[in-house]
């Protein structure tokens, strides 16, 4: 077992994030005592230790709060700390990069706790006051996009060091087995491209009067007649093919519905819909999964979220997982909704505009709640890749291809979870058999 001490004060935070790394993420046992000292020790049983500062806590009385924006880092401090790390560097907030390695002793000068914690408990969307068009914590102000860190699991980084450091010290107990996964998810924001006649007039006057695109408006108008008539399938109706690839590759397709009604905020189908429940049916008999895609004002919403989460429960009961409409999210009043309304899982932290790592992590990680102070029991499971984001960028196939490419091996290597949105309508599906999904 290992002894780690800690610094009194900001015990539910401390306990939380160390908890995690060693129990969660590494699977190793650990006995956590709070101490009148000024860094954390990680004692080994042969003797040797590790020793990390706390430089982010300690400037705070246990009265004070460090909810406030003046406490967002102004910028990572990139350190290299020997061979113990899994890049050619390692990013902290807080500390300094001061590093010593001898043969029963490591000690740096990084805070990689308050680090890992303010990946983790996403603190600084809390208190920014900026947002989008849409309310959300816009992505250019997270940090690690601030400084071209999106694409490095930072959290992960943190976890080969401890562990690797252990390693050099003599640590003999073996670490948690963890294995490479494919999350593969569709949210249904438009159930059929053409659900009525009047989408279809809507339709033809965008591509004439909007676009000035008449070969767009000859497709539309061979695509309508062509349901209409000769039972063809709507462009959106993609349900099958998405879970054709799925199965052909291992692995289960979970859809999220938004449960609404048409007139509620951008509702585009009814939940309530015979054809709609028809294909909620058809998706699990197949053996795959339907998620909750709560609707736009849900994510802080306690009334809304609970109708949403009713209506969608009257047709799958079992519903224990999904992901908020347009990544809208509140921290930490979404994570409370989804906990108290009995959900296990969400998906909802990742970039409305970029691929990568919001949460600098690629594990699925328990949830803490920086107003209660508290481990929920709810598990986030980040968003890596999501198709919107690449065609909001104007991302070509090859383009599409490079990025997934890139992001699908760094997964690969920390052994995580790539959690990965291609919604039913999407551009990206004309390229999705060119990806590669395999391990």
């Amino acid at each position: 077992m290992l002894k780690i001490s800690a610094p009194r004060l900001f015990e539910p935070e401390k306990s939380y994030i160390i908890n995690l790394i060693f129990s969660d993420f590494l699977g190793l046992e650990v006995s956590i005592f709070f101490e009148n000292r000024n860094t954390y020790s990680i004692d080994l049983p042969n003797g040797n230790s590790i020793e990390l500062a706390d430089a982010f806590f300690c400037q705070f009385t246990e009265n004070e709060n460090y909810l406030h924006p003046k406490n967002i880092p102004n910028q990572p401090i990139f350190t290299i700390c020997g061979n113990l790390t899994s890049e050619h560097n390692l990013p902290i907030f807080w500390g300094t990069v001061e590093f010593e390695q001898q043969p029963d002793f490591v000690q740096f000068g990084g805070d990689i706790f308050a680090s890992a914690f303010l990946m983790l408990s996403r603190w600084e969307e809390n208190v920014s006051p900026e947002r989008d068009t849409h309310g959300r914590f816009p992505d250019t102000q997270n940090i690690l996009q601030r400084f071209d860190l999106q694409h490095r699991p930072i959290v992960n980084e943190y976890v080969e060091f401890l562990w690797n450091a252990l390693k050099f010290l003599g640590y003999s107990e073996e670490r948690k087995v963890q294995t490479f996964k494919l999350s593969f998810s569709h949210d249904v924001d438009y159930f059929l491209s053409y659900p009525n006649f009047v989408r279809f007039l809507k339709r033809l006057g965008g591509s004439l009067l909007k676009r000035h695109d008449f070969q767009e408006f000859r497709k539309s108008i061979h695509e309508y007649f062509g349901i209409k008539f000769q039972h063809k399938k709507d462009p959106y109706d993609t349900f099958d093919v998405l879970m054709d690839f799925s199965e052909m590759h291992g692995t289960v397709s979970q859809f999220n519905f938004i449960p609404a009604e048409i007139g509620e905020a951008d509702a585009d189908y009814n939940i309530d819909n015979k054809e709609v429940i028809s294909k909620i049916r058809h998706i699990l008999q197949r053996g795959h999964r339907v998620g909750l895609h709560g609707s736009y004002n849900s994510f802080n919403n306690s009334e809304i979220f609970e109708r949403d989460l009713k209506r969608l429960r009257q047709i799958v009961p079992e519903i224990s997982s999904g992901r908020q409409h347009f990544l809208r999210f509140e921290v930490p009043k979404t994570w409370q909704l989804w906990e108290a309304n009995g959900l296990k899982s969400d998906s909802s932290l990742g970039f409305s505009n970029d691929v990568g790592f919001r949460c600098g992590v690629c594990y699925p990680f328990r949830v803490f709640d920086i107003s209660e102070r508290k481990t929920l029991n709810l598990t986030e499971e980040p968003l890596i890749f999501m198709d919107t984001a690449l065609v909001h960028r104007g991302c070509n196939a090859n383009e599409a291809n490079a990025e997934f490419k890139k992001l699908f091996l760094v997964v690969q290597k920390y052994r995580g979870t790539f959690v990965v949105l291609v919604h039913n309508n999407s551009a990206i599906l004309k390229i999705l058999n060119s990806l590669n999904f395999s391990a």
